[in-house]
């Protein structure tokens, strides 16, 4: 029989682990960005806003810490906020220039960081891995995610 309690925590606790880790190895490449930002920007890169709801999947973060990281990201103007003209109940997040300029800055640094690139090669199937795992703990298709 096997210890399927033990396993779930195994697990858990090894996720959330190799979160933190790549957190950390991400975060020394971010020249002063926090990994929250970093985030932010990956998620409106391509110059389309997003809803705030739609950061808050993005991010993971919960509405309240969400807004307060938007409005420091509003004040070093790496994001503005535009009420959506479809409807002009919602408001839209956008990178500023400088949003995008600090964003690309980064993203070229992660991609010498030789730490990181070694780690996506020697585990290139890591991804397509976590994320068949992750459909499969929300009883989705993988498609779907």
């Amino acid at each position: 029989m096997s210890d399927a309690p033990g396993a779930i925590e195994e697990l858990s606790r090894l996720a959330k682990t190799v979160v933190h880790e790549l957190d950390r190895a991400v975060a020394a490449e971010l020249d002063g960005m926090t990994v929250a930002q970093w985030h932010v920007l990956s998620a409106l890169a391509g110059g389309q806003g997003k809803a705030m709801s739609a950061l808050g999947a993005a991010t993971l973060l919960p509405g309240p810490s969400l807004t307060r990281l938007i409005d420091g990201m509003v004040d070093d103007n790496l994001v503005l906020r535009k009420v959506d003209v479809a409807d002009r109940r919602r408001v839209l997040v956008y990178q500023t220039r400088r949003g995008t300029a600090a964003y690309q800055r980064v993203r070229a640094r992660l991609a010498k960081s030789d730490e990181l690139v070694h780690l996506v090669a020697r585990h290139a199937d890591l991804s397509a891995r976590l994320g068949e795992a992750l459909a499969a703990i929300r009883g989705q298709d993988l498609a779907s995610i």
